[in-house]
């Protein structure tokens, strides 16, 4: 919570967006303003490693509608940030989305169902991956002083009615945390070796031995 609460203050001052929380009761408890979520999961991307290298290193060359090159190694820095999202929950009666939670899909697929992911319009979508590369650039120089790289993060968005009564895209759940986001210690990474500072370590034995 107290990551999370530092980052969104971090993206306000710096006019990124608003964000849910309306108060800071206790270091675990938030009161926060009810928003109606978009049904993504909003995930940029700078290094290939986790989902994207599973997916890669089984030979596919596509990955959220980004044509990869071959010749990629694992934890390579990626020519540019990637914009990755998933579905947030399961995407019902669509033929193009399969129904399970965090499915990989594109700009492309987003688009075409707007509705069903909860856009209002294609505007708030470029608008969505605004904020994604703004906050994902924010903590990354703000990390670079304390010789973390930010890996890949996860962001989540809703909408809330503002002063205006006009429906206005915030950040909400939370940002930039070890559980959302992917952190390794760049003087190892500079060796060529990968320090990892979340919960990759944890998830990559569950993959390897649970079902």
């Amino acid at each position: 919570n107290a990551i999370s609460a530092y980052w969104f203050d971090l993206f306000k001052k710096n006019n990124l967006a608003n964000h849910h929380i309306v108060d800071i009761a206790h270091p675990l408890v938030w009161i926060v303003q009810k928003t109606r979520p978009l049904k993504i999961e909003a995930i940029a991307r700078q290094y290939i490693t986790g989902s994207m290298w599973r997916t890669y290193e089984k030979g596919e060359r596509t990955f959220c509608g980004f044509n990869l090159p071959d010749q990629l190694k694992k934890n390579q820095r990626l020519p540019e940030l990637l914009i990755t999202p998933s579905t947030k929950g399961i995407i019902k009666n669509i033929a193009d989305i399969p129904e399970i939670e965090d499915c990989s899909i594109s700009r492309a697929l987003i688009e075409k169902h707007l509705t069903a992911f909860n856009f209002h319009s294609t505007t708030d979508i470029d608008q969505y991956e605004k904020l994604l590369r703004e906050g994902f650039k924010l903590i990354d120089e703000t990390l670079t002083p304390l010789n973390h790289l930010l890996v890949d993060t996860k962001f989540e968005f809703g909408y809330v009615k503002n002063t205006n009564n006009e429906d206005e895209l915030i950040y909400m759940d939370e940002v930039g945390t070890p559980d959302s986001s992917r952190f390794w210690e760049a003087t190892a990474y500079e060796k060529g070796e990968v320090f990892e500072l979340s919960k990759e370590t944890f998830r990559q034995r569950l993959v390897n031995h649970v079902p």
